[in-house]
């Protein structure tokens, strides 16, 4: 059967009928990062239902889930959590007890159930998501969203350790308070590098704003203006460098980062390896930093779009289901909130399911709903929801010439929709065959080509990207 070569750049025309707007190479697209944030945090979500939504993440090329495990409640018990801060010891159960019970309290008062996730069930997520090509970035957010762990730490040593009264934000200015906080982050952070993870997120986000929420900069302009603003940034730095002794990459949301502060006053600067994940650029009352303005700072940029939030359960009000629909519909991948002229280039995009309402039920429909949002936003954002090299990531396996088999071929104009047979290379050239075994070159040979746009490996992953079959 005659071949036809088919240059890569020729071959992305005809098949496609043009390259999208912002496209990148393939092996660009593998290293952006594709992630899902589920707030499993304020409610229990089971391991199955967690490994539901990772097969569907797998399926739509994500590369990452991210578990809020700590974010106001605490859904996640390791078995061991002895600590020692200074000369004083805390015993495992103690910790544990705690925990437990600062978790029962925060649950009774959202009228939900107070289960936590055991380490033999977040080894099998671990284990699971890995063999589904899916990497696991865990979230405690701190200093604020604390409700559990703050209950705890107060019980524990018998102190207040609050700010001012808030509910959910540890007293950063309260050394005792910031060094057993600072241990408990430890033993999580050392679960989970010890489990492989690279990246892990302390979210940073909100100080105090239950305490202050009429304040210009609520919680954060508070403490600017009572001058202690410098104990935030040397908290979340230390924190930046347990994670960073780890092997790990640390993570934080953006409006926090210099809320209302020119970084030039500060004599100690934010930690620019904490990877900023942007998903606000403020509202009347409070004025964050600009996405444009932390990656001059030497951020990267992790585009979080709030339009692609959702609060689970809700129909109307702030991120409700259609909200977050439209979102995923309208909002590219490399969309920054207040970034009107694309001066970001960000290394990753995420998604985010909150759970605010964690009395909503996980229902069949609301597992389908995620679903949904999770394959639109890869679906109207080819060029980066693409598989690996490997295919882990929700990749078509090879059928391949001998075999025979088709791979249907979806999301392309009518005049190219159908099967393609195989992809191959012979000679560092690419061929590309239809159903009927027939070059679909239009007889052009441009293989010179080939080499000068991508490496034969990078072309198959890119193919491979498309739904495409690859034989080698």
């Amino acid at each position: 059967m005659k071949k036809r070569v088919l240059s890569l750049i020729l071959c992305l025309v005809m098949l496609v009928g043009v390259v999208p707007a912002g496209a990148i190479a393939a092996d660009a697209a593998d290293d952006f990062m594709r992630i899902f944030h589920l707030d499993c945090g304020r409610k229990y979500f089971s391991v199955a239902e967690i490994e539901g939504i990772i097969d569907s993440l797998a399926e739509n090329h994500y590369t990452h889930m991210e578990l809020a495990f700590g974010n106001n409640g605490l859904r996640f018990m390791p078995d061991d959590m002895g600590l020692t801060v200074g000369e004083k010891t805390y015993a495992s159960n103690d910790v544990k007890a705690a925990l437990k019970a600062g978790n029962t309290a925060y649950s009774e008062s959202k009228s939900c159930a107070d289960t936590m996730l055991s380490q033999q069930d977040m080894d099998d997520i671990i284990t699971y998501a890995n063999d589904k090509g899916i990497e696991i970035i865990p979230l405690l957010n701190t200093p604020g969203h604390m409700n559990a762990i703050l209950d705890a730490m107060e019980s524990l040593d018998g102190a207040t350790y609050s700010y001012n009264g808030s509910a959910s934000t540890v007293d950063v200015t309260n050394a005792d308070a910031v060094a057993l906080s600072k241990a408990i982050v430890t033993k999580y952070v050392e679960y989970f590098a010890a489990k492989g993870c690279k990246y892990f997120n302390f979210g940073a986000d909100e100080y105090a704003n239950d305490k202050y929420p009429k304040y210009t900069n609520m919680g954060f302009g508070y403490l600017y203006d009572q001058g202690d603003y410098s104990d935030f940034v040397a908290y979340i730095n230390d924190l930046a460098e347990i994670i960073k002794s780890e092997g790990m990459t640390p993570m934080a949301f953006n409006d926090g980062i210099y809320i209302g502060v020119d970084p030039d006053d500060l004599s100690e600067k934010i930690d620019t390896d904490i990877l900023i994940c942007y998903w606000t650029s403020g509202w009347g009352g409070y004025y964050v930093r600009s996405a444009a303005d932390l990656a001059n700072d030497g951020f990267k940029i992790i585009n979080t779009n709030d339009a692609w939030y959702y609060v689970l359960g809700r129909s109307s009000g702030g991120y409700h289901l259609s909200s977050a629909q439209s979102g995923v519909q309208n909002k590219a991948y490399n969309a920054v909130s207040g970034d009107n002229y694309g001066a970001v280039d960000p290394v990753g995009c995420m998604m985010c399911l909150w759970c605010d309402e964690p009395y909503a039920s996980y229902s069949a429909v609301e597992a389908n709903n995620i679903k949904g949002l999770i394959s639109t936003l890869a679906e109207k954002n080819p060029d980066v929801f693409v598989a690996d090299e490997s295919g882990e990531s929700g990749g078509t396996e090879g059928g391949g010439e001998e075999d025979g088999d088709d791979t249907t071929v979806t999301g392309l104009p009518d005049k190219y929709s159908g099967s393609i047979r195989d992809i191959s290379t012979e000679g560092g050239k690419v061929y590309v065959l239809d159903t009927d075994g027939i070059d679909v070159s239009n007889g052009n040979d441009t293989s010179n080509y080939i080499i000068a746009a991508m490496t034969e490996d990078s072309a198959l992953s890119y193919y491979a990207g498309w739904g495409y079959s690859v034989d080698e």
